[in-house]
């Protein structure tokens, strides 16, 4: 009788050791595609923002390109019809 109750702990004890083993593995597993889900979540979001950053630049440039452009018209257009003096209080 004593030798069943021994086998039938031993053997809970085993079955409880080998239930804590697969949620430690299932936890490992779990914990490993978080993160690996996170670092790619990270390089998304670090390529959303360099595309913004260059769409950003773009317009930047196109702005400046037209101000270059409209610059020589306007300060041309203000040299005919005012006096010099009145083009460096501008």
């Amino acid at each position: 009788m004593e030798e069943k109750k021994k086998k039938k702990k031993k053997k809970k004890k085993e079955e409880e050791e080998e239930r804590r083993r697969r949620r430690r593995r299932r936890r490992r597993k779990e914990k490993e595609e978080e993160e690996e889900g996170e670092e790619e979540k990270k390089k998304k979001r670090g390529e959303e923002e360099e595309e913004e950053e260059e769409e950003e630049e773009k317009k930047k440039k196109e702005k400046r390109e037209t101000l270059l452009q409209i610059l020589p018209l306007t300060l041309t257009y203000l040299h005919t019809k005012t006096p010099k003096l009145q083009i460096f209080t501008l």
